[in-house]
């Protein structure tokens, strides 16, 4: 705080006690740890549903025919090794061992400007559905998979 033009001190005013590891940060000479490639992620698993009538029936009446009639409910989280997000058919293997019937988003966490510094995002949507043999899966759609260092680009 600056000092009223004129005005004495009458005891000596406080400082922050790391003001000069501030210092040493402006410098640059902070020592930074290696940087280097994940081998596990973290896998969220958000499972699409229809939104219940009693849930339509809380929002208001001229906003329900604009509303989206489906749910997304987060249920699943896990790590997952690099090498089983290789390509669509190792995802797809790793749905049929975890999930059950029904869609699902494939979401993930990016970093981003926000308060908070990340945000979920939609990696890939599947579709799993019950087969005689077993569960079958299949990836609908990948959104954004291609952008990482893992993805096989082939």
């Amino acid at each position: 705080m600056s000092r009223t033009r004129g005005a004495k001190d009458l005891k000596r005013r406080k400082r922050r006690s790391d003001r000069v590891k501030k210092k040493h940060y402006k410098r640059g000479s902070f020592p930074k740890a290696p940087k280097g490639r994940k081998t596990m992620l973290k896998i969220w698993w958000w499972e699409q549903r229809r939104m219940s009538r009693e849930g339509r029936r809380r929002w208001a009446k001229h906003l329900r025919v604009k509303i989206r009639n489906t749910v997304y409910k987060p249920t699943l989280r896990m790590d997952v090794p690099v090498e089983r997000l290789r390509n669509s058919q190792e995802i797809e293997r790793l749905a049929e061992e975890y999930l059950w019937d029904g869609t699902w988003l494939m979401m993930s966490w990016s970093h981003a400007k926000t308060p908070y510094h990340c945000k979920p995002v939609k990696l890939a949507m599947l579709r799993i559905t019950d087969h005689p043999a077993g569960l079958r899966a299949k990836l609908i759609r990948n959104f954004r998979l291609f952008r990482y260092w893992y993805w096989d680009k082939r």
